[in-house]
């Protein structure tokens, strides 16, 4: 029974190593290849793109109809 339990621990070590290398790799190449150019795009475009947009009003707010600010209203909608 030596040689299975040595076994078992060494494909254990293995499949630990690996799943670390593959981790640290894939979690590298998201980054370059996914944040990295994405956070670059927005600092040069995403200024210029999102104030062009913008309400000239303020906001895209919009006050509620059909509500009275009374205590009774509010119990009433609770």
């Amino acid at each position: 029974m030596e040689i299975p339990d040595r076994l078992k621990r060494f494909t254990l070590a293995v499949a630990r190593v690996v799943t670390r290398v593959l981790l640290v790799v894939g979690l590298v190449l998201v980054y370059v290849l996914g944040v990295g150019p994405t956070s670059l795009a927005l600092a040069v475009f995403g200024r210029r793109r999102f104030t062009t947009r913008r309400n000239p009003g303020g906001g895209y707010w919009q006050p509620a109809t059909g509500y009275a600010p009374d205590l009774a209203d509010a119990a009433r909608q609770s």
